[in-house]
């Protein structure tokens, strides 16, 4: 019996029919989260906001465990890319049409709106200065590296949920601002908070492999795990560069295509 295979042994019969129907194929994954990621936010928007993210993660976990303990690397990180991206659209569209409830629901939603309205409008703030931005990254890395390893990935998507679900807000509703939709639509995501998105996920294919590794019988090979963390410090890294150097030509355009 395959390692990977051995790890799921351990789990009730019923449990492992159940994995195998949903995760054993890749069409059978991706309808699981096409339907599951957006009404993970309808349940969770009607459970709180403290909920909310937790109702989200739930829907990943299984399968991202699933993943990882077969050691199928890139399968683990396309699964939770394409969750991250669904759950973005799902809160961003929400955002759109109900700001207002969605403001209530959204972790830190209002809080980090205001604050990249006003580096829009201004100039002023985190987003376009290192010295600000640098050790948020820095802080939000580590707490996040931890998270995920204290729970096999768990606690880590419990909390990208918060940080993906207020970006998605923002996003949102700063198409409700824009004069130009589609210019807005296009660039509301700058490519290195998506780059620090990926480079997450990947960081957290390794960390769970490593709890994995450390606190059950089964002793995966880590040298594709690792790859993944090579992978995710890279896109974390350029992550850091491109928002140092491109975050005031970003400024003047969303200032441009909007009206704040």
């Amino acid at each position: 019996m395959s390692e990977g295979l051995q790890f799921w042994a351990a789990f009730p019969a019923r449990l492992r029919r159940l994995a195998k129907f949903l995760f054993a194929r890749d069409s059978h994954m991706v309808g699981f989260l096409i339907i599951g990621t957006p009404l993970s936010l309808l349940f969770g928007v009607a459970l709180g906001k403290y909920l909310l993210p937790l109702v989200q993660a739930l829907v990943a976990f299984p399968l991202f465990l699933f993943l990882v303990g077969r050691q199928r690397w890139g399968r683990a990180f396309l699964a939770l890319a394409l969750w991250a991206f669904l759950g973005s659209v799902s809160v961003g569209v929400a955002s759109y049409f109900w700001p207002a409830h969605m403001e209530t629901t959204v972790l830190n939603g209002r809080e980090y709106q205001g604050e990249m309205f006003h580096w829009i409008a201004t100039g002023v703030g985190p987003e376009g200065d290192i010295r600000q931005f640098l050790p948020k990254h820095l802080l939000h890395f580590g707490v996040f590296s931890l998270l995920t390893f204290a729970s096999a990935g768990f606690l880590g998507l419990v909390m990208g949920s918060i940080l993906v679900n207020y970006m998605s807000f923002y996003v949102g509703t700063l198409l409700l601002q824009a004069e130009q939709f589609w210019s807005v639509l296009v660039i509301g995501w700058p490519p290195w908070a998506i780059l620090r998105v990926l480079g997450f996920i990947l960081v957290a294919v390794f960390l769970a492999a490593l709890t994995i590794r450390f606190f059950t019988s089964l002793k995966l090979d880590l040298e594709g795990a690792k790859r993944c963390l090579a992978a995710g410090v890279v896109l974390l890294t350029l992550d850091v560069v491109l928002k140092w150097s491109l975050a005031p030509i970003w400024r003047s355009l969303l200032d441009e295509y909007t009206v704040l």
